[in-house]
């Protein structure tokens, strides 16, 4: 596959047959489709600027998605199929073939351009954006070759591509059944939406306190005391809190497997995988311990703010047992946010 009407030209030129472009415009599924009645497999080679590659990746993940074993030839920036060929002939246009490597080992590479691998963060990043283009593999043996490959490639643990990889299929399963139901009432959506953006807004805090217990499961009775899991927002959070609890009182270690295998809830795999990537260091009793208080500390002021609204309310309705019962029930809460 080359990118230009020039470059097919010159192809043809230099007796390289098999050759097609996509007509100047961009690379599409239906292009795939058509490709598929001749070949599995595709060899692309766009040009190596900027720009170039970047409709090389697009091109790669369509391909990828749609069953093809891609390679991918990588020429210098001042180059395209065109002019490489005028400058180094049909024999150094074969010897680029021969040096291609595989879309996948492509897409690692430009991941690579864009996120620090030797940092979590970027790593997660990485994974993030290669599963999109892994998962949708249709070969199932394929599929899970390159979910191993990714785990050396990225030096993390196999066990967390997977919980990664299974969760990104869930929600493209989900993506697809959203778009089916068509027929859906407002209020169903609207229920999907706010259920979607509060699994979303896990905190920072709930994170660390999530991974503290799972580090330290000899710290989760004190850090309960401090922070009771009433007043964890996230439910992920603290569904797998009450799970370390169980796995506690049944005498099974607190464990990444231990805890999936008791919480049902959807995301809860990617919030645990989303943990472990993201570790920063050792994690000290003392920045546990700020964690819990920060969370105790947000759930009392959100109660503040809903008393605030509930005393305003029961002022306009004129109600006043009900105001001074509130007003006494703020005192309270801002004394208790003023000891924490």
């Amino acid at each position: 596959l080359v990118e230009g009407n020039f470059d097919l030209i010159a192809c043809a030129q230099y007796g390289l047959l098999n050759v097609v472009e996509p007509l100047g415009t961009a690379f599409t599924e239906d292009h795939a489709r058509k490709l598929a009645h001749f070949t599995r497999k595709a060899v692309v080679e766009f040009d190596g600027d900027q720009a170039g590659q970047a409709a090389a990746e697009r091109t790669v993940g369509i391909l990828l998605g749609k069953g093809f074993q891609v390679n991918v030839v990588r020429l210098a920036p001042e180059h395209d199929p065109d002019s490489f060929l005028r400058a180094e002939g049909a024999e150094g246009f074969h010897v680029a073939l021969s040096q291609s490597v595989t879309g996948l080992d492509f897409m690692i590479h430009r991941a690579g351009e864009r996120a620090d691998l030797d940092t979590p963060r970027g790593k997660a990043e990485a994974l993030s954006l290669l599963l999109e283009f892994v998962v949708p593999i249709s070969n199932r043996v394929e599929r899970a070759e390159w979910i191993t490959r990714l785990a050396e490639r990225l030096q993390i643990e196999p066990h967390l591509v997977e919980v990664a990889a299974a969760d990104v299929q869930a929600k493209g399963r989900l993506r697809q059944k959203r778009v089916r139901s068509t027929a859906e009432s407002s209020e169903d959506q609207e229920r999907v939406t706010s259920w979607k953006a509060q699994l979303e807004k896990v905190t920072l805090a709930e994170r660390e306190l999530l991974r503290a217990v799972l580090e330290h499961p000899e710290w989760r009775e004190q850090l309960e005391e401090i922070c009771p899991l009433d007043t964890i927002r996230d439910v992920r959070v603290r569904a797998l809190l009450e799970a370390a609890a169980k796995c506690d009182a049944d005498g099974v270690a607190v464990d990444t497997g231990n805890l999936l295998a008791r919480v049902a809830q959807r995301g809860v795999s990617a919030l645990m995988s989303r943990v472990r990537l993201e570790e920063k260091g050792p994690l000290d009793w003392d920045s546990a311990r700020n964690c819990a208080l920060g969370i105790y500390d947000d759930s009392l002021r959100r109660r503040l703010r809903e008393l605030n609204k509930d005393i305003r309310d029961a002022l306009e309705a004129g109600d006043h047992e009900l105001f001074g019962h509130l007003n006494k029930e703020k005192i309270t809460l801002a004394q208790r946010i003023g000891s924490v």
